[in-house]
């Protein structure tokens, strides 16, 4: 189990699946607090909002870094498992711009999306899942008036088609944190947001077409299914 942790400095955790032991970590240094990770068989990934993508072995030991631009912000990472690709999504200070950017297991920018919010009142990226059929699902990433999950299609790295956006809730606060992707292409997005109704989404169901299938109330701010299609959630 991979943990990221933001106690004074960020750190990086490895802890045993069964006992709950602590394994390794390493510390990423006072200013690197991490946004969100990821992990397949052989490594884990990490973002920090404003400093840099790390990639670590299973040793904890360094793969690679790439650094954001001054004026950018990673937010949300995930790994295409079985080919080690990385997306990442960006959000930029400056322009108030989303993007996601897609990463070769070397590090080496394969594609990058369009922008996908414009202009003040835009919100930075969350959370971004991928599966092997290169379905991407962002979660945030939209402006405040939409709040919607964003959906590309990436079957090869110069083609990048947009499937549709799908709206989590009513635009009146909150926002979805984090999404995941099950085995049968239904997207799951945690977070809290105003149903229209006076309560509050913690988790929306959305099939492969972004149709809405259920409602789940709460607070939530992350999101993970196992191979049997378990969801977990948790609230901060």
């Amino acid at each position: 189990v991979w943990v990221g942790t933001n106690i004074s400095t960020g750190h990086i955790q490895s802890f045993d699946d069964t006992t709950g032991d602590l394994i390794n970590f390493v510390a990423l240094g006072a200013s690197d607090l991490i946004t969100d990770i990821d992990a397949d068989s052989s490594y884990v990934y990490a973002c920090h909002a404003l400093t840099a993508l790390y990639k670590y072995d299973n040793a904890l030991s360094l793969q690679w870094t790439k650094a954001g631009a001054s004026t950018s912000q990673w937010n949300g990472i995930a790994v295409e498992h079985g080919s080690d690709e990385v997306y990442a999504g960006a959000f930029s200070t400056a322009t108030s711009n989303s993007r996601w950017n897609r990463f070769d297991s070397a590090g080496t920018l394969i594609a990058t999306s369009a922008f996908f919010s414009a202009g003040v009142g835009s919100i930075a990226p969350h959370g971004i899942a991928v599966n092997t059929s290169r379905e991407v699902v962002i979660a945030g990433g939209t402006a405040v008036t939409t709040r919607s999950i964003n959906s590309w299609n990436s079957v090869i790295p110069t083609s990048l088609t947009w499937r549709y956006p799908a709206a989590f809730g009513t635009p009146l606060g909150g926002d979805p944190t984090a999404v995941v992707i099950d085995s049968s292409g239904n997207v799951w997005a945690a977070g809290s947001e105003i149903d229209g109704a006076g309560g509050t989404i913690g988790i929306r169901k959305f099939d492969p077409t972004g149709a809405t299938l259920l409602d789940i109330a709460g607070d939530l701010s992350a999101i993970a299914v196992d191979a049997s299609g378990n969801i977990f959630a948790a609230s901060t």
